[in-house]
């Protein structure tokens, strides 16, 4: 095995065992939960999908029938293309994740195949 080309010297296998034992593995662990329940609760809490649905509900209240459902078919258009883009984004988030730990694997091959 050639020699380390770092200036510092990495732990020993016993340290490794001690620091896995005390911490844990150093690994980040896959989120096993769905995309759509957080998308949409969070889409929910927010104030400006609460703004507008109190707004609907005072249009109801008011008898206001034709701006309620206006601003009720405006709440769910807005909504689902919000809980679209969120999902897309968690998903995107998970594959980015996956190349980036495949760049630093093919990256630490080709590194260790030079040194050979």
């Amino acid at each position: 095995m050639p020699a380390n080309p770092f200036p510092f010297q990495g732990l020993s296998d016993a340290e490794v065992i001690a620091a896995r034992a005390r911490y844990g593995s150093n690994t980040i662990g896959e989120r096993t939960d769905g995309t759509f329940w957080p998308a949409l609760k969070s889409t929910v809490l927010e104030p400006m999908f609460l703004l507008l649905l109190a707004t609907s509900i005072i249009y109801f209240a008011l008898g206001e029938r034709t701006e309620a459902y206006f601003m009720a078919g405006a709440i769910v258009l807005v909504s689902t293309i919000s809980i679209y883009q969120d999902a897309r984004s968690r998903k995107a988030h998970v594959y980015d994740y996956h190349v980036a730990s495949w760049y630093r694997a093919a990256h630490t091959f080709r590194y260790t195949e030079k040194l050979q």
